[in-house]
């Protein structure tokens, strides 16, 4: 059986918010720079996903009014210089951990579906954690991204194709949806995955259940997140290709009956003044640490490790600044004025990533985020 899906129906997101702010990334070593400006001040700049900064960013992002966190799931660092994300805190059991000590923050792993995990792992994992948080967790789900990751857990390079992990992921989500919605032991005999008596007792606190979200703007991801999830995350190059993506991925959910929010990210350079966030700004494009960067994105693309000389510049650019996160550098009111733009193209939720995470958190609390209550994008 393969989706569409859904035993119960879609949860619904309550929020008196037209606009969902979230914090990405705060969970691994450099967050989202690829810069040797994390040098300057590893405290402040690369080491705050130590748990003691963590958790204090997490509930300070909480109190500033952030709707939700995402931390970056990875396996495998880059290394370089700076060691990108070389040192990470683990997606289920941080999310656990924040569940006791934050109250409003919805709170997301992430589970990488081709790494060997069952969906009974996770249909267990995220139960226990959305009954620990009250309701508060949610799961992306990907199919994993770097072959090398693949390999820790399969001990093998030879990994399945693009459109057959999202068939992967599809049985997946379904065998998981049904065990949390069943009272009674299930049986399911699938491509991938097999279940005999398969039974979770303690259900997720949301009804119907969490929150799925996948990230991804291939057919295949589009596809996916149309049939399964609530949110689809993605990236574009400009506010063109982003609304072009949004509009796809509406209509492919309404063919399937279902509804779909779209996400996406900044990077999020803040100050007082334009002049101040743009000169930081040139600070940290000039510090790009390239062999971090050309590891990531050749691991990424599945090619050998990029080059700066050879033509893909301004890809690496991209990546080493914000994971391609649409660049927003900026006073007050250009940070707001673009998410606002981001809102108008059709995303209704913006995950930021700074470079400087607690100045950032409380630069929204105290001066972006009343300004974007005052365009009616907040309560």
């Amino acid at each position: 059986m393969k989706g569409p899906l859904d035993p119960g129906g879609q949860p619904e997101i309550e929020s008196p918010n037209k606009l969902l702010l979230g914090l990405f990334a705060w969970n691994v070593s450099c967050g989202a720079t690829i810069s040797k400006a994390v040098l300057a001040d590893r405290a402040r700049y690369r080491d705050y996903w130590q748990w003691p900064h963590a958790s204090r960013l997490v509930q300070q992002a909480e109190q500033a009014g952030f709707d939700f966190e995402v931390p970056f799931g990875r396996y495998l660092g880059h290394g370089g210089e700076i060691g990108f994300n070389d040192e990470q805190l683990d997606v289920v059991t941080s999310a656990a951990a924040l569940s006791q000590i934050t109250k409003n923050i919805l709170l997301f792993s992430t589970v990488h579906v081709t790494y060997a995990f069952h969906p009974l792992h996770f249909a267990r994992f995220g139960a226990q954690i959305d009954y620990l948080s009250n309701g508060r967790w949610g799961l992306n789900i990907v199919t994993g991204w770097f072959a090398e990751e693949y390999a820790m857990f399969s001990g093998s390079l030879n990994w399945l194709s693009h459109d057959e992990r999202y068939a992967m992921a599809d049985e997946f989500v379904t065998l998981m949806k049904w065990l949390w919605a069943s009272k009674e032991p299930i049986d399911f005999q699938g491509k991938y995955y097999r279940s005999l008596g398969g039974l979770v007792k303690v259900k997720p606190t949301r009804r119907p259940r969490p929150i799925l979200v996948n990230a991804g703007h291939s057919e295949a991801g589009i596809d996916f997140a149309a049939k399964h999830c609530e949110w689809l995350f993605c990236t574009g190059p400009d506010l063109q290709a982003l609304a072009e993506i949004a509009v796809k991925a509406r209509q492919r959910a309404a063919g399937y009956g279902r509804r779909l929010r779209l996400l996406t990210s900044t990077y999020s350079i803040v100050a007082d003044t334009d002049a101040e966030a743009e000169a930081q700004f040139k600070w940290i494009d000039s510090q790009i640490d390239e062999e971090a960067t050309s590891r990531f994105v050749g691991r990424a693309t599945q090619q050998p490790e990029t080059s700066f000389q050879h033509g893909f510049k301004e890809l690496l650019r991209q990546t080493a600044l914000g994971l391609t996160g649409y660049w927003n550098v900026g006073n007050p009111d250009k940070q707001a004025e673009t998410i606002r733009a981001l809102f108008g193209v059709g995303y209704e939720g913006v995950l930021i990533t700074f470079f400087d995470p607690f100045r950032g958190v409380q630069f929204y609390g105290e001066k972006v985020i009343p300004r974007l209550k005052q365009m009616g994008l907040r309560a």
